[in-house]
């Protein structure tokens, strides 16, 4: 069977198998469980079943072009791991305080470095097949401007990735927040999705933290003031428990209620 072109760089053979749409460290604590390391994927006619990683897909990369983004990918490893537990790393984050809303700044984050990182996500849930991702699907215009965006700028080796970061230009300029829990549940693992809310609204929920990025200017005011479209010091809005769970609720519903709508 002929391969197709790298959807990536557009040059090179798409011979790497078993690519991750989404990296692997934001997905696996949904399958570390007292009852078992799986989780329960729910299918396009709702029927669920047990899977032990999170969605991997063939021949849409080239050897090199995964390896570049296995460069960035470890860098945002590290950084998550830090997330998660930011209160222990204070030369890191900052806690601060909006009205009656918490977030954390980040202090030695590039904020270019972090465009590129979120973009790699949500273009690679854009050209994915996979049926866990078909109904995150961006304008070709808006999908071939991240691309164009990443070909250029993710490196091959982590050294010429970090030295160039500061001359890269012409960055993709959209709205996207990046919104984590205020605590870890033990009972409650979160989920892994990712879909169009609306015209000019996409979700990607990562167990504990869900991204909205938006392709126009309709994003909601109050989390306008969380966007980290300009680049300024990276901010994350910190959800109070309540509110993340009725978040990831409504989040389900859409799911269930989709699935419904097809039968």
């Amino acid at each position: 069977m002929c391969k197709p072109t790298c959807y990536l760089c557009k040059i090179e053979i798409a011979d790497k198998k078993n690519s991750h749409i989404i990296p692997k460290f934001l997905g696996k604590e949904l399958f570390i469980s007292d009852l078992g390391n799986h989780a329960i994927q729910i299918d396009r006619d709702g029927k669920c079943k047990k899977i032990q990683t999170i969605p991997k897909e063939d021949f849409i990369l080239c050897v090199s072009c995964e390896k570049r983004f296995e460069i960035i990918e470890t860098f945002f490893a590290r950084f998550f791991t830090k997330l998660r537990d930011f209160e222990n790393f204070t030369d890191n984050f900052d806690i601060r305080t909006l009205g009656n809303q918490n977030y954390i700044v980040c202090k030695k984050l590039n904020p270019k470095l972090f465009k590129l990182f979120i973009y790699s996500l949500i273009w690679r849930l854009s050209i994915s097949t996979h049926f866990a991702n078909q109904k995150y699907k961006l304008p070709i215009k808006i999908e071939e401007e991240l691309r164009t965006f990443l070909d250029r700028n993710l490196k091959i080796d982590h050294t010429s990735l970090i030295s160039t970061i500061n001359e890269v230009e012409n960055i993709p300029n959209y709205d996207f927040c990046l919104i984590k829990p205020e605590n870890k549940f033990a009972d409650f693992k979160g989920m892994h999705s990712a879909f169009q809310i609306s015209k000019s609204i996409y979700l990607l929920a990562l167990v504990d933290f869900i991204i909205f990025f938006y392709i126009d200017d309709s994003i909601d005011p109050v989390l306008k003031i969380y966007s980290n479209k300009q680049n300024n010091d990276i901010i994350i809005p910190i959800s109070e428990d309540e509110r993340w769970f009725a978040l990831n609720k409504l989040i389900l519903s859409k799911i269930l209620n989709t699935q419904q709508s097809r039968k």
